[in-house]
């Protein structure tokens, strides 16, 4: 067994999160705040964060494709509907481990 996706996931060179970053949002500034912290060569993105707070560090990105390196883990605090169209993006298969957060809405069986 391969061990190249633990590393991935436990050692990341490469961060994507997309949630909604507006104020008001406490669960994705907590999120935004510890991530912004990490250090050691790291790469952090923040996709689609038109208000990201100013002392959050990382890089902002409007969409997945824009990120031109191999993304180690992709975090999303979305609404469940949202999450096709995130599948859809050119650079999917680069995505070595998914973080499903925070759904709300309740599905239907």
């Amino acid at each position: 067994m391969s061990t190249r996706k633990l590393s991935q996931l436990f050692d990341p060179r490469c961060i994507a999160v997309i949630a909604d970053f507006c104020p008001g949002s406490y669960k994705e500034q907590l999120l935004t705040a510890n991530l912004s912290r990490l250090n050691g060569g790291r790469s952090v993105y923040f996709v689609g964060a038109p208000c990201l707070p100013t002392d959050v560090k990382g890089i902002t990105a409007d969409s997945l494709e824009q990120i031109n390196q191999p993304i180690d883990i992709l975090i999303v605090a979305l609404p469940l509907t949202t999450v096709p169209e995130i599948f859809r993006a050119q650079n999917i298969s680069t995505v070595a481990s998914i973080i499903l957060l925070g759904f709300a809405e309740k599905i239907q069986t």
